[in-house]
């Protein structure tokens, strides 16, 4: 993703409408990165989180915080320094988080399961929850 997002920056066509460099998008494309870094670490840190219910959670919190924040945030800027008129919080939301809920919660349910389908449910590299993962369970 860092790949990616740094032949992006540095002028490869190929973000949406095959642009380059930052652009309204490139708070949302840094976020892209945070989100990976973090599902990562805890698919392999923590057996517990490759469980439906466990990843589910975590794919929400990265997409809606680790996304949409910066994502939102740099859209502001963007709007202020590149187009001259800033944008009320309620305007941000509207243009850049909204309109995308409904398709994000959907998105995530599917990687979710595939997730629950795909990764491995015993300890492969020293997880620090190994040991407790058949004692787990939704209270």
């Amino acid at each position: 993703m860092a790949i990616f997002a740094g032949l992006g920056f540095a002028g490869v066509p190929w973000f949406s409408g095959w642009e380059s460099g930052l652009g309204a998008t490139g708070g949302y494309i840094i976020g892209f990165i945070l989100a990976a870094l973090f599902l990562g670490y805890f698919t392999d840190k923590y057996i517990r989180s490759r469980s439906f219910f466990s990843m589910l959670g975590l794919m929400l919190f990265s997409n809606f915080v680790l996304i949409y924040v910066p994502g939102l945030i740099w859209l502001g800027l963007w709007l202020n320094l590149a187009a001259g008129t800033p944008a009320t919080f309620t305007a941000l939301l509207g243009m850049g988080a909204i309109p995308f809920i409904a398709g994000d919660i959907t998105k995530a349910v599917l990687a979710a399961a595939i997730a629950r389908g795909i990764t491995p449910k015993s300890a492969y590299n020293g997880e620090l929850d190994k040991g407790k993962w058949a004692r787990w369970c939704l209270p």
